[in-house]
């Protein structure tokens, strides 16, 4: 399957074109294959579908800046990396039980 994002686009979104093109096909094809695992076979419109691509890999992206612990102390602030991106496709996606 075709990416939903291009790495292009998510350097724009992450604010920096100029990082690493690498990097930004690398994190821009994850989302967009974890994106299409979450929607399935559904049909989910292209912008809600495009917006909750951006906003999980831009997560994904920044990841690698994140801090690894506070105070010296390793702490995992959450487990889901797709929990914003499933917000925005809630709508078009049957319920589920967290």
């Amino acid at each position: 399957m075709a990416a939903i994002i291009t790495p292009e686009e998510l350097g724009r979104w992450v604010n920096n074109p100029a990082a690493d093109p690498e990097l930004l096909k690398l994190v821009s094809e994850a989302a967009s294959d974890q994106i299409t695992q979450i929607i399935g076979g559904r049909t989910v419109p292209w912008v809600p579908m495009r917006l909750a691509c951006l906003v999980l890999a831009s997560d994904l992206y920044e990841r690698r800046n994140s801090p690894i612990g506070v105070d010296g102390v390793a702490v995992r602030i959450g487990s889901d990396d797709t929990r914003a991106a499933r917000g925005i496709l809630a709508p078009f996606l049957p319920p589920t039980v967290d």
